[in-house]
């Protein structure tokens, strides 16, 4: 039988290791459908822009971003681009904070790589990316039309931001919540929703 997998990008001053740890039980419940890969970030944070979100035990190791000194994500996303095209078991993104900012860049890509439109069946987005890149990496940008299921968090300080990000996607699925800037504890209902939206994209039953 193939497993699927997804990619999970973390944000700003995480790393795979800890934003395992933040998705609590929505790992055990995503894993049910896709092996979830965590990804980590290749370059190291010395000076923290933004504090960690409160709770999180980071057990004494070092936290990390995308982006070059320059917060420059290119090199970044040709090599998470390169690695889903190289296995084909690899059907989805999901991330957080500065991670969605890399899967939106994904998203923009797909649009003219075929390739990559037709691997990803689905992305999944929470929170919006506070942490924006000193180099744009499109001037054109289209709507990105992967299936997409954003978490908006009423006391996220990237609250607007968030909003904002929902317009880039043509097929969006929006789970409001009362989050800060964090992956967030959904209720039952919420955790149906995204159960479902991700076995729609398998065609497995629907809980």
């Amino acid at each position: 039988m193939k497993t699927y997998k997804i990619l999970a990008l973390p944000g700003w001053e995480n790393d795979g290791f800890i934003l395992k740890q933040h998705m609590g039980d929505l790992h055990n419940l995503i894993s049910k459908y896709v092996e979830i890969e965590y990804l980590d970030p290749p370059y190291e944070v010395s000076k923290s822009m933004f504090p960690l979100p409160p709770l999180l035990n980071t057990q004494g190791r070092k936290v990390y971003r995308w982006g070059n000194y320059y917060l420059d994500m290119t090199e970044d996303i040709e090599k998470i681009k390169n690695r889903i095209l190289q296995n084909p078991n690899i059907i989805g993104l999901m991330g957080f904070s500065q991670g969605v900012f890399i899967i939106g860049e994904i998203g923009q890509l797909a649009y003219q790589d075929k390739r990559l439109a037709s691997q990803l069946r689905f992305l999944i987005c929470f929170s919006s990316n506070g942490i924006k890149p000193k180099k744009m990496h499109y001037d054109n940008k289209h709507l990105i039309t992967i299936p997409t299921l954003q978490t908006v968090g009423s006391r996220d300080f990237a609250y607007l931001e968030s909003i904002i990000q929902t317009t880039e996607y043509l097929n969006s699925q929006i789970i409001w919540t009362e989050a800060t800037h964090r992956v967030p504890i959904l209720n039952y209902d919420q955790k149906i929703e995204l159960a479902n939206f991700i076995s729609d994209k398998l065609d497995k039953p629907k809980m």
